[in-house]
């Protein structure tokens, strides 16, 4: 009687013996979900802010021209980095957390190294022949001579804004929400407008001056999501030798 009791209440409550385990698994991953996106919400919450007194800075610094000269050696870096990437940092988040779910440490960690080497690959091909073809850019596809400057100092600001988005591919696959969130949506739009801010106490407000404190942010962006994966990544590493995937990552 009891027995039978326990089960009507388990189907009542679409539950089932067999299915108590897969229901503690699924809330426990609803749980980690519900999480994460708690932590993305806060991150965007500071990046949304951040990057509105970017802008806010920008036009109340610089001309209406030096504004339109910023975003659009923006907007081309970005299309660039997109080429230097290549994918890798969706295909790094697919395979690290494949590998990583099935316990293949070697695949796993090969997966960050070859992410890494393939990237550094297409930077030194990719970077500077866009840096040194800037001018040529700026004057024969755009007609704006004054573009070269600002677009020649952010394209050395793509291959760190592009290892960083890579880096956060990787902790994303770990999912280690946090420290993606911390670098990636709060310190670089941070570190920005504090670049800014220091433009301005120098009263040198030009584009090619305020593209130099965009760049420095992207560096130092990088360098604190190297000190974070790279942190993981020993502590993953131990003994094991990483086996590469190049073959799987430029499917």
């Amino acid at each position: 009687m009891i027995k039978r009791l326990s089960w009507v209440i388990f189907v009542f409550l679409d539950y089932s013996p067999e299915k108590v385990s897969t229901n503690k698994f699924r809330d426990s991953g609803l749980s980690a979900i519900a999480k994460g996106g708690f932590i993305n919400l806060i991150g965007l919450f500071f990046f949304l802010i951040s990057n509105f007194l970017y802008q806010f800075i920008l036009v109340r610094i610089l001309s209406p021209a030096d504004v339109g000269l910023f975003n659009l050696s923006s907007t081309i870096a970005g299309l660039i980095g997109l080429v230097v990437l290549f994918g890798i940092d969706r295909a790094v988040v697919r395979y690290v957390a494949y590998y990583w779910g099935k316990k293949d440490r070697e695949r796993e960690l090969g997966a960050v190294v070859s992410s890494v080497r393939v990237l550094l690959l297409l930077v030194f091909i990719v970077t500077p022949l866009f840096w040194i073809e800037a001018e040529n850019i700026a004057i024969f596809i755009f007609k704006k001579p004054d573009l070269a400057p600002v677009l020649e100092i952010f394209i050395l600001g793509a291959p760190f804004v592009a290892f960083t988005r890579l880096l956060m591919g990787v902790l994303q696959g770990y999912k280690q929400m946090k420290p993606m969130v911390l670098i990636e949506q709060i310190s670089v739009p941070v570190l920005r407008v504090v670049g800014v801010s220091v433009v301005i106490l120098a009263f040198v407000q030009t584009s090619k001056v305020v593209s130099i404190s965009f760049l420095v942010a992207s560096i130092i962006g990088c360098g604190l999501a190297v000190i974070i994966v790279r942190r993981a990544y020993v502590a993953r590493k131990g003994d094991t030798k990483p086996v590469p995937i190049y073959s799987e990552l430029l499917r």
